[in-house]
Parts: structure tokens; C-alpha cells; sequence
């Protein structure tokens, strides 16, 4: 089993920062695009469910919105709701740099920068939750 560097609690730590960036950062236009902040808010959601996974002794497959769900399967042990897999798929249509198929990338709009934030604060309480009283406040 490949070991990580890094313990879950600091992955879930580090999902918590980039989360109060983009709270933070979804008003200020001014540095930050929405480019800036899609890009952000891939960065907490993948430590979010990596603390989930290493939490859980589970290294997914890749580190993509679809990987991650996918990956959620493969543990077998929680299953994400089917509306968050519905947001964060769509979340995953904006950069589809990793298919081997077909390279796709639309560069994201400030209209759509409250999609961004909600699915990322539903992500880190969905995941907090199935990670469970260790991280609660």
C-alpha cells in the first residue's frame, strides 16, 4: 500500500483553508477571476475527499470531480448524494484536461462563481460529515 506524505487531518486542514479563500475570494473580483477561483475550489474539494479517502486507508484513481465520484464506488463504503455527484460533475465539464479521448476547457464566467461556492461549501459538509466527529467543531 503506497503510503501518503501527508496525514488525512492535514489534507482536511488544508481542504479548510482553500474553502476560506474562496469565501473570501468570491467577492473580490478585483484579484481574483473566476478562473482563478474555479481553480480554487478544485484544489479544496480534492483535499476534502482526500482526507476522506486516506481517513478511510483508500488512494482513489485520479484526483478529477468524476475520479473522486467514481473512486467514492470503488471504496464502497459511503456514497455521495446524487445531487452533489449532479454539481460535481458539471463542475468537472469546465476542464476535462485529463481524458484521453477528448481535451475540453471553457473558461469559466463571474456568473458562475456562486455555483462554484455552493458546490464547494456542500462538498466540505457532505464530506466533514462522512468523516465524522474527529473534525467537528
Amino acid at each position: 500500500m503506497i503510503k501518503p506524505d501527508k496525514s488525512w487531518i492535514e489534507f482536511y486542514e488544508d481542504g479548510g483553508k482553500y474553502l476560506k479563500t474562496v469565501k473570501g475570494a468570491a467577492n473580490k473580483p478585483e484579484k481574483f477571476t473566476a478562473e482563478i477561483l474555479y481553480n480554487i475550489v478544485g484544489m479544496a474539494i480534492e483535499k476534502f475527499f482526500m482526507a476522506y479517502f486516506l481517513k478511510n486507508d483508500f488512494m482513489p484513481t485520479n484526483h478529477t470531480m468524476r475520479d473522486l465520484i467514481f473512486s467514492m464506488g470503488l471504496l464502497g463504503k459511503d456514497k455521495l448524494a446524487p445531487e452533489l455527484e449532479d454539481k460535481l460533475v458539471k463542475l468537472d465539464k469546465f476542464q476535462e484536461i485529463c481524458s484521453l479521448e477528448q481535451y475540453s476547457r471553457t473558461v469559466p464566467k463571474r456568473e458562475d462563481i456562486p455555483f462554484f461556492v455552493e458546490t464547494c461549501i456542500e462538498t466540505a459538509e457532505y464530506l466533514t460529515n462522512l468523516i465524522g466527529s474527529e473534525v467537528m467543531p
